[in-house]
């Protein structure tokens, strides 16, 4: 079940949010940068399948009917300090979870149970236990303004421990102005080890900061890098734009969690108004686990005012002979004329598991209103070769109302708990959130309400990550220690 809320948890954020995401480079579009500067937004989505593999034009309209009525409504301050997503349904909230800050944590609100959960800095929030991870909108344009700040914390501590060497020779990054010269650093594992507690001093404040409404991420994150041990030469490449400025990196070494040692390779550089590249490949120096992540942005040149903007994502991931594979092409474009902006384009979402290939086609015809960015995107589902569903989602962005609430009294304390017990704790919210949507559902025809529950179920909601009862020993079992091999699903 796990799995399944996370994959439609992930499309839902790929819809929703990856075309307004660009407005981390103002060049694409001056009106969601202003957009963006509110408090506050509001998105909501109304959703209706065009075909439904299996489903009768008959029965495809009454199930229609019924999703006429819903509403997906999703409110957050940006950077995340609160979050709520809604479903409505004839105008009416049938079911909700809000999360936000409270003290030193987060406290997160289910309704319609109205039971509230309260979590410590640092841990994950009971939306993540019951989901399975924390859910989160990123913007991966934004990564050039993160590694600008831990630039200025990582190489200050370098330069106390090593003598760089600075070198004139080009370094060509995909997208970007090639590095006319950069500055190495050079360290023996020893010096590496040694110097390791300094460099996550300097860079873990900033780490934290841009992980802030990230408890989880950021624990997992901090612990992975607190038991790494290095062996060999490590190097890292400080590349430099014609200015002396800092645009990018590269870092080569070898670093071990345990028994699991990994050959790890990290470059990207990012030049404003053309675009970046970055890249981090994780292979095992004995044994044949490996990891590679690409991202890949490009910002063509305006023509007319008009811009182009291409992102490229790969994950490619074995671990103990399990493969798992997934990319994201998009290619948008707006149109700039008067002042009004008109977003269009295509954004492809492919994921390979069990050797089974899922293909999700996007295509945004967007534009801005008075209110914000209003429109509609198509999507289609391909399994293998056969094209199995479509649907058509109407969005609308708005500037959210005032999300000053006040906090909320007595909620259950997690803080204390192991992982196995908040999770334990938090799936009496189950019935809560699905029993409003079992209700509805139970008002359509049987043979529409089984291939709907067929569409939104698989095997995986059947075989899944499960979380038992709470009995004695898990009421009172230890926290779990850090494990000794250097698991992915850990990593970030």
């Amino acid at each position: 079940m796990r799995s399944r809320i996370r994959r439609w948890a992930a499309l839902l954020s790929i819809l929703v949010w990856l075309v307004p995401s660009v407005g981390a480079l103002a060049e694409f579009s001056p009106r969601y940068t202003q957009f963006k500067q509110r408090d506050g937004m509001m998105v909501e989505w109304t959703g209706s399948y065009t075909a439904l593999d299996k489903l009768s034009k008959k029965n495809l309209e009454t199930v229609n009917e019924w999703l006429s009525n819903l509403k997906w409504i999703v409110k957050g301050r940006l950077g995340g300090t609160v979050t709520t997503a809604a479903v409505e349904y004839a105008g009416e909230e049938i079911l909700s979870v809000a999360s936000r800050p409270q003290g030193n944590g987060a406290v997160t609100l289910f309704s319609p149970s109205g039971n509230a959960y309260w979590t410590a800095a640092g841990q994950k929030t009971a939306l993540a236990y019951l989901a399975g991870e924390e859910p989160y909108i990123y913007d991966i344009l934004e990564f050039p303004a993160l590694y600008d700040q831990l630039a200025k914390a990582l190489y200050p501590v370098l330069d106390e421990k090593v003598t760089a060497k600075t070198k004139k020779a080009r370094t060509t990054v995909k997208n970007a102005t090639a590095s006319p010269s950069y500055r190495d650093y050079a360290l023996t594992a020893d010096e590496m080890n040694a110097a390791w507690s300094d460099i996550l001093t300097a860079v873990l404040p900033t780490l934290r900061e841009a992980l802030a409404d990230q408890p989880g991420r950021c624990g997992q994150l901090e612990e992975l890098l607190g038991s790494l041990t290095f062996s060999g030469e490590c190097r890292f490449k400080r590349l430099l734009d014609k200015n002396q400025g800092d645009m990018g990196m590269q870092f080569t070494g070898s670093a071990g969690k345990g028994s699991d040692v990994r050959k790890v390779t990290l470059f990207g550089g990012y030049t404003a108004d053309k675009g970046g590249y970055l890249s981090l490949s994780l292979p095992q120096v004995k044994g044949k686990n490996k990891l590679t992540f690409r991202l890949s942005v490009s910002l063509a040149k305006a023509k007319n005012g008009n811009r182009t903007l291409k992102i490229d994502v790969s994950y490619n991931r074995l671990f103990d002979k399990v493969t798992e594979a997934a990319t994201v092409a998009a290619s948008l474009k707006n149109v700039i004329k008067g002042g009004d902006e008109a977003w269009s384009g295509k954004v492809t979402i492919t994921q390979t598991e069990n050797k089974v290939k899922t293909t999700y086609t996007l295509t945004p015809a967007l534009a801005f209103t008075d209110a914000g960015l209003s429109g509609d995107v198509t999507v289609q589902r391909k399994r293998g070769s056969k094209v199995n569903m479509k649907a058509a989602v109407h969005i609308d962005i708005a500037e959210a109302g005032d999300f000053t609430e006040p906090e909320i009294e007595n909620p259950v304390d997690l803080s204390g708990k192991s992982d196995a017990q908040a999770k334990a704790a938090v799936q009496a919210e189950i019935p809560g959130l699905v029993g409003p949507v079992v209700r509805l559902m139970s008002t359509l025809p049987e043979n529409e309400r089984i291939l709907l529950t067929h569409e939104l179920r698989t095997d995986e909601w059947m075989t899944g990550d499960t979380v038992p009862l709470p009995t004695e020993e898990t009421r009172d079992e230890p926290t779990p220690g850090p494990g000794t091999d250097w698991n992915e699903e850990d990593a970030i």
